[in-house]
């Protein structure tokens, strides 16, 4: 249900500033439209990323190293930030299981600040994306989940990161550290085709994008950019 990614380290840390100045300067004077939802969102924030050059390398060099997605549309675009204080998230999915030849959509959690397990670190519970998991009750997903082996996806360097099935079950981790920020890019992207704004292609999902980008681009667009 998951894989490793990586982009360039320097470019994701240039991204992680620009980024955090983005998310002071809306806290400070706070805009609705530039925040999407998120699950347990004390001290948590999602906010829609703007395709600014420091983006749009980012998205360069991740198109490079996932290039079998190249054609899927991007129906995500943010960063998310963890700061201290932060809880630990209940165990979710992004998105539900629909059929088996559904629209699947993959996010691409990547580290633009050094991730320690001080800081929360996003975990995963491996093959929890399938049909048969998803069926279950909550009471009875909650309970695998428990017993289940879960991974926490760290330490990471800027640049590195994980792309997941939507479907699979994870969670952010507790930020206990006294100052540092945790920031990751995320982007979702679907493949398998069909209309990238249908419910059945991403039902569950927070649309944190910004309207003027919905339905416009896909991944290898930035790839060419980049030439």
């Amino acid at each position: 249900g998951f894989t490793v990614v990586r982009v360039g380290e320097r470019a994701a840390a240039d991204l992680a500033r620009e980024t955090s100045a983005v998310l002071d300067h809306c806290l400070a004077a706070p805009d609705l439209d530039v925040f999407g939802t998120i699950r347990t969102p004390d001290n948590r924030y999602d906010v829609k990323a703007a395709l600014t050059p420091k983006l749009r390398a980012v998205l360069a060099d991740l198109a490079a190293d996932l290039p079998w997605l190249a054609a899927a549309p991007v129906t995500q675009l943010s960063a998310v930030h963890s700061d201290p204080g932060a809880p630990l998230q209940t165990p979710h999915s992004d998105t539900c299981f629909i059929r088996d030849d559904a629209p699947r959509l993959y996010t691409a959690l990547v580290a633009l600040t050094p991730v320690s397990p001080e800081k929360g670190p996003t975990a995963v519970w491996p093959g929890t994306h399938g049909a048969d998991f998803h069926a279950l009750s909550d009471a009875d997903r909650l309970a695998r989940l428990r017993d289940g082996r879960q991974l926490a996806i760290c330490p990471l360097k800027p640049g590195e990161g994980i792309l997941f099935d939507a479907r699979l079950f994870h969670r952010g981790g507790r930020n206990a550290t006294a100052a540092d920020r945790r920031s990751l890019l995320s982007v979702s992207l679907q493949a398998g085709g069909g209309d990238a704004a249908s419910p059945a292609a991403h039902a569950g999902t927070t649309d944190s994008i910004f309207a003027a980008y919905r339905d416009k681009y896909r991944l290898g667009d930035f790839a060419a950019a980049e030439a």
